[in-house]
């Protein structure tokens, strides 16, 4: 599974940096470099004709990193007028990385816990009942083992999982130009799922709708698009990286949550998540 995520890396190496950041940190010479590159794959024709970049105010450069450096390249993203953009993705980020990641980080257990118990129910029991059930079948032995047991649907489920996935990156990228909609809907159909699920008493159900609420995860690649198309050149990247730091921490916090919560109180995580 690392395999593409290594030949991603390596792959790296073979991309040049934007010229008009190189030239906004003051190193003019290797954005002219990078540009006549540009020219000649595109097909130009004899030798590239700018030699230089003028006009553009360089930003200072820092030569190692500082508090006066992260001050630099942090401080503006929050002032105006990048302020109120900064807040409002920064907010999505956290509000979709805390709903989705949540589960998504222990959903083979989610997974294993629903299948095992499910399996040796003999009444129609709800989602959320499933996961209660299992809390309460506790058993008194002298010697206590620790054995674990994965079923053979839980791995079945976690395929299905990635390719139905994999197959909606793959319609929602032909809806590249309407990511505002995208994200509304996909957001609200996640709620209502949420919301949902423990109302149906019917497990199987419930897990289908399970499926539907971690669907949140195709929002990320929406919101990250942002960072690009509505910042400079020079400040995407540390928003992009702010960003992401945002994400983790919604998602360390919201598991230790979410494990704690979804045994007992399965109905209203759920219903806080959404």
């Amino acid at each position: 599974m690392s395999l593409p995520l290594g030949i991603g890396a390596l792959l790296l190496c073979f991309f040049k940096e934007s010229p008009k950041f190189l030239a906004n940190v003051g190193r003019k010479e290797e954005a002219v470099a990078v540009l006549r590159r540009m020219y000649e794959v595109n097909g130009g024709k004899g030798e590239y004709p700018v030699k230089d970049i003028v006009g553009e105010d360089c930003k200072e450069e820092v030569g190692q990193l500082t508090l006066r450096s992260l001050w630099i390249q942090i401080a503006p993203l929050f002032q105006p007028p990048l302020l109120g953009r900064t807040l409002l993705l920064y907010y999505l980020t956290f509000v979709t990385y805390i709903a989705n990641n949540s589960f998504a980080i222990i959903l083979p257990t989610i997974f294993n816990v629903f299948f095992t118990t499910y399996a040796s129910s003999s009444t129609s029991v709800g989602f959320c009942e499933v996961f209660g059930s299992n809390s309460n079948s506790t058993t008194l032995e002298k010697e206590v083992k620790c054995t674990g047991k994965i079923e053979d649907n839980t791995i079945w489920a976690g395929c299905a999982h990635g390719l139905s996935f994999f197959v909606l990156n793959a319609l929602i990228s032909q809806c590249a130009g309407k990511r505002k909609a995208l994200t509304i809907v996909i957001l609200l159909i996640a709620a209502i799922a949420a919301i949902v699920i423990d109302l149906t008493g019917e497990a199987l159900f419930g897990l289908v709708l399970f499926y539907v609420y971690l669907t949140t995860a195709m929002v990320f690649g929406v919101i990250s698009s942002y960072f690009v198309t509505l910042y400079p050149t020079s400040y995407r990247g540390m928003v992009a990286c702010l960003g992401m730091m945002v994400a983790r921490l919604s998602a360390f916090t919201g598991t230790n949550v979410v494990s704690a919560t979804i045994t007992d109180n399965c109905a209203a995580t759920f219903y806080g998540a959404a």
